[in-house]
């Protein structure tokens, strides 16, 4: 599963987070959105922050950041490995 971040002040997260919920994703991948704004989503998020920086909209497969694209109205995650 992907787990995706967003907030709601993000602009560019408003239209991944559109078409994911109409499951517009490339391959099928599942997909789980956490909003930072709510005090569970930013517990989690905050140590990735110290890692990776804290640039949203980001998503996360095993640990591992994968970038994310809309390609053809289709959110697309590329993941390592």
């Amino acid at each position: 599963m992907i787990r995706l971040y967003t907030a709601k002040h993000c602009a560019p997260c408003h239209d991944i987070t559109d078409l994911v919920k109409q499951g517009k994703v490339q391959n099928g991948d599942k997909v789980e959105l956490i909003d930072i704004e709510t005090d569970d989503g930013f517990a989690e998020f905050m140590p990735l922050v110290e890692e990776e920086g804290s640039a949203i909209p980001i998503a996360y497969k095993d640990g591992k950041v994968c970038k994310v694209t809309i390609e053809d109205d289709v959110v697309c995650f590329s993941c390592p490995g």
